[in-house]
């Protein structure tokens, strides 16, 4: 089986053991061809960036599966998820200070000024990131039997030095305001 054929019977399966109704593509949107993948919640859709993961090894291909399958289970179900998290799906924080907010089911944008490596350290300090991270992480290695290979993916998505909530929160007031909310 081609690793196209494993993402998409691993998907099948997590989705239908989920009651997830969500759909996956292998070509990614505008401007996300150089990530590993992205969920849309608007669309419901799992889009995943096979073409620029085809050189790395099955267990990397799973890892970023799974983390955006935690995505889709994140907006889906967020009952099921502690208040940090369903406070902060409606915002991503990309590394170049472009900011959205999910707003009544369409994404707002705006730019906001910081030191870019703040940037980088705020989008890995989101807590549906980090439970995203930690979930593909468990999954992985569950599948690959403690595979050694997954831990230094799990830590490079970790912060450097995570950002308390309280400052996330002040952040995310700043996007608020940037998009006049």
């Amino acid at each position: 089986m081609d690793n196209k054929e494993k993402i998409k019977s691993v998907f099948n399966k997590f989705i239908k053991q989920h009651k997830l109704d969500i759909k996956l593509r292998f070509l990614v949107p505008k401007n996300y061809e150089t990530s590993y993948g992205t969920f849309d919640v608007c669309k419901k859709i799992l889009y995943y960036n096979i073409e620029y993961l085809k050189q790395k090894p099955e267990c990397e291909l799973m890892y970023y599966l799974f983390h955006e399958l935690r995505h889709a289970m994140q907006y889906i179900y967020p009952q099921k998820f502690s208040s940090k998290i369903r406070n902060s799906l409606s915002y991503v924080i990309m590394y170049d200070g472009t900011c959205y907010k999910l707003v009544n089911n369409k994404w707002k944008t705006c730019k906001i000024n910081l030191d870019s490596y703040a940037f980088v350290e705020l989008y890995k300090s989101l807590p549906y990131e980090l439970d995203a991270n930690d979930f593909a992480y468990k999954q992985t290695i569950k599948m690959f039997d403690g595979i050694d290979e997954i831990q230094p993916i799990y830590k490079r998505f970790l912060p450097t030095v995570q950002v308390e909530y309280k400052d996330l929160k002040k952040v995310f007031k700043k996007v608020d305001d940037a998009i006049n909310i």
